[in-house]
């Protein structure tokens, strides 16, 4: 083989690889169309995803707004329920002061019973003997009556006699 073989054979052979680089620079060329387009898609996607973001990013700041108000608004259940612990505990006081008072109540008021009722048997006592008494100056009284009349009326006649 000479010099011209050789170097036909080496362009043939270089031929045959320039084929094989051109295929496989057309199957890469399809493969970057291929990624191209997926980035495309990628990118609308990423767009998507950019404005669901500030969508959520606006729905996060509504919520800090209403977590701010309700946070609020437990300081003042709070506050409130504490003012009615203390309007309860007050009121428990209350409550038992009065039964306190109570008990003392009907503890004084069974002595001062039991006194009153000693005091009325005492007068009880002291006036059972009356009305026997009574009755006989009922009698002793009806007796001086009727001699009272009976001395009006004899007065009456002396003076017309007189």
């Amino acid at each position: 083989m000479n010099n011209e073989e050789k170097i036909l054979a080496l362009l043939e052979k270089h031929s045959t690889m320039l084929e094989k680089h051109n295929t496989m620079l057309e199957k890469q060329g399809a493969v970057l169309d291929q990624h191209s387009i997926m980035l495309e898609k990628q990118g609308a996607v990423l767009d998507q995803h950019s404005i669901m973001l500030e969508k959520q990013g606006a729905v996060l700041d509504q919520h800090s707004i209403m977590l701010e108000k309700q946070g609020a608004m437990l300081d003042k259940h709070n506050a409130m329920l504490d003012k009615h612990s203390a309007m309860f505990e007050t009121l428990i006081k209350d409550v038992v002061e009065t039964k306190e008072r109570i008990v003392l109540m009907e503890h004084n008021d069974k002595r001062q019973f039991g006194a009153l009722h000693d005091g009325y048997k005492l007068v009880y006592d002291k006036l059972k003997p009356i009305p026997p008494v009574v009755e006989s100056l009922k009698e002793d009284v009806s007796i001086i009556k009727d001699v009272v009349t009976s001395h009006s009326q004899e007065i009456n006649v002396l003076r017309v006699a007189r």
